[in-house]
């Protein structure tokens, strides 16, 4: 265990830097860095003079009050702090969080111990960032703040411990790239989310991000999420969070989600990688397939364009959809005199697909219903609702509106969809 090399125990202690920015180490601490308040109130605090740069190889204490540097470069090469331990854990902690400049993570794990810490400018991630159920924040609303060499980001605490990486985003576009991760032994960022960006928000906005995977049962649920209502069977174990600071003035994206193979384990999943889509949990309606899930497939990733801001809500999973009707056959004429030929209006569904529920309307060019059912096997005899008159010649106006699933999806409950079309009667 390393021990506190420096303690800061209510004095400002200025750094200067040197000619060549970035490769030099102003101050080396070797061990343990604690901050604090004195007896007079006087918090601790560093002054990068010059934009100095500080190694540090134990782990970083703030109990003052303040946030340390006082300091406000803007550059992303100097006034950097380097935590460059390759041996042992390096925690970052104390009573009040820490504001770095620029921080450089290399090496061993780096932990969290408190919230609420920042970088202003940049964020360097060459080893692993467990966010231990605290907020990270990256103040730069630029999309290159995060620079990725290698490990990731770890927010896979369960609700109720979820760990946080804030990206005030601003009123930029563009794409921001979060390269969190599972956490296995390959120590890459094998959940990278990614947000693109299509249109402005206030230079007050951000983004909360963060991920979870979950069990079989597809437990815990978010907070303030209702059940699945797709076959768990058919849903990935896992959760991503994109939560925004305003939830009214949204902006249009595109999203997206990388997975690992445990997400979809054959063990107690059936699940289709090729048809992975993105579903999102409605919370003003209470339900997840308000809207149809939807996206592309590839490569352990799903990524669904245009995502307008009346379709966005934080909560997001992916699943497999159930399938729809892919083929529906309607004859634009018939003739029903008697002849044994075409006497009868009807739809027909490709030969693998499963009714559930059906309804069917023929209206009048006036808009009147003229047949309706909701029997699969009954078709339109041109004859009229409530009438015994004879089916009077024309063109009418027909809907479909049926929810079924393809049979070699048995676990499906089935998808609502609706068909519209015009048929001309001949006698």
């Amino acid at each position: 265990m390393s021990q506190v090399a420096l303690l800061n125990a209510g004095a400002n202690i200025e750094v200067f830097g040197s000619a060549v920015p970035s490769s030099h180490k102003d101050l080396l601490i070797v061990g343990d860095f604690e901050n604090q308040t004195d007896v007079s109130a006087n918090d601790g605090s560093i002054d990068l003079v010059d934009n100095a740069n500080i190694f540090v190889r134990g782990s970083w204490t703030n109990n003052s009050f303040s946030n340390v540097f006082v300091s406000s470069s803007t550059s992303l090469i100097d006034g950097v702090v380097v935590f460059d331990n390759d041996n042992i854990n390096q925690v970052i902690g104390g009573l009040s969080p820490t504001f770095f400049e620029n921080l450089n993570l290399v090496g061993s794990r780096k932990i969290l111990s408190n919230t609420d810490n920042s970088v202003n400018n940049a964020l360097l991630l060459d080893a692993a960032l467990d966010l231990n159920g605290k907020m990270f924040e990256i103040k730069n609303s630029n999309s290159f703040a995060i620079s990725y060499k290698s490990g990731f980001i770890k927010s896979e605490s369960l609700p109720g411990n979820i760990g946080y990486l804030k990206w005030n985003t601003a009123n930029k576009v563009g794409t921001y790239s979060v390269p969190f991760g599972s956490d296995n032994q390959m120590q890459m960022a094998d959940l990278r989310l990614e947000i693109d960006i299509k249109s402005s928000m206030s230079a007050s906005d951000y983004f909360k991000f963060a991920t979870y995977h979950s069990d079989m049962y597809n437990l815990p649920l978010p907070d303030g999420a209702s059940s699945l209502e797709s076959n768990i069977r058919k849903v990935a174990d896992r959760f991503w969070l994109i939560e925004p600071s305003d939830m009214v003035n949204l902006p249009i994206l595109d999203i997206i989600f990388t997975y690992t193979s445990s997400d979809i384990s054959k063990s107690y999943n059936s699940i289709d990688p090729k048809l992975l889509v993105a579903s999102r949990y409605n919370s003003t309606l209470g339900k997840w397939l308000d809207m149809t899930p939807r996206g592309d497939s590839y490569l352990n990733k799903v990524e669904i364009k245009h995502v307008s801001p009346s379709e966005f809500f934080p909560v997001w999973t992916l699943l497999n959809n159930p399938p729809v009707l892919d083929d529906l056959f309607m004859p634009t004429a018939f003739s029903p005199n008697g002849d044994g030929l075409n006497d009868e209006f009807f739809p027909v569904f490709q030969i693998d697909y499963e009714i559930i529920e059906y309804e069917f309307f023929i209206f009048n060019r006036w808009g009147r219903t003229v047949f309706y059912t909701n029997d699969q096997t009954i078709g339109w005899d041109g004859s009229i609702a409530g009438s015994s008159s004879k089916p009077i010649g024309g063109v009418y106006s027909w809907i479909v509106v049926v929810k079924g699933r393809q049979f070699k999806d048995v676990d499906a409950r089935g998808v609502k969809k609706k068909y519209t079309g015009k048929v001309t009667l001949f006698l």
